[in-house]
């Protein structure tokens, strides 16, 4: 397989830059043992999920119940859509394609997962649960509030790994686009975490992980020993 390629000019700004000043070229790359992850732009992004979209999820793109028929327009605007608010995280070993994650801004406060991916013979070795603490430090220096996104509800293997990460459900939706999912938040601030506690948990008094601070609950965040792919 070839490796990515991409020109060295300056990517194009996404929201997430314009909005919280993240500069992810002087972020990245960082290295997770053999493991690079560099930050390249939307439409090489897009490109490779799709060429490596069965051997990840073990179906064809387009042949899921829940797949979502693009017509030409909807392809354009989909387009768009992640040129403009689309970070695009890409795993490589030795320029090689190992996997992908795909955020984008959830609004002033919020970042959302849109989607993370390992292929098979990469996966259950911690590398995207290492590179999701980083990226928790690195937006908690930014400011940003809130870390979210949505597990395919039969998805425990992912649901294992936020839970790890010190996620919590907020809620559950019903959609014709990824049927069941669990919409899952990782409070980046400790007194929204707190109100949001006091608020909707009836068990928060005595619930330890409640006592412990942003730092120290991603101190004692297990290392899990299973990864695959989001929704």
């Amino acid at each position: 397989m070839s490796p990515i390629t991409q020109e060295h000019s300056p990517l194009r700004q996404t929201l997430s830059n314009r909005l919280w000043g993240i500069n992810w070229q002087a972020e990245l790359p960082i290295s997770i043992g053999s493991i690079t992850v560099r930050y390249i732009d939307s439409k090489h992004g897009l490109m490779m999920i799709k060429q490596h979209f069965k051997e990840i999820y073990h179906t064809d793109l387009g042949d899921s119940l829940f797949a979502e028929r693009l017509d030409e327009a909807t392809l354009l605007f989909r387009e768009r859509y992640y040129d403009e608010v689309g970070d695009f995280f890409v795993f490589e070993d030795q320029s090689e394609f190992v996997g992908m994650m795909i955020c984008t801004v959830q609004d002033w406060n919020s970042y959302y997962v849109r989607s993370c991916s390992m292929r098979p013979g990469y996966q259950n070795q911690n590398i995207y649960f290492t590179f999701h603490q980083k990226l928790i430090e690195l937006l908690q220096r930014y400011g940003v509030k809130r870390l979210e996104g949505d597990v395919g509800a039969t998805n425990l293997k992912h649901l294992h790994i936020t839970n790890k990460l010190g996620y919590v459900v907020q809620h559950v939706a019903l959609s014709e686009r990824f049927g069941a999912t669990v919409h899952l938040c990782r409070f980046l601030d400790d007194k929204i975490y707190e109100d949001f506690a006091k608020r909707f948990s009836a068990t928060f008094h005595s619930d330890s992980l409640f006592k412990l601070t942003t730092e120290q609950r991603h101190e004692v965040s297990a290392t899990p020993n299973q990864e695959r792919s989001s929704q």
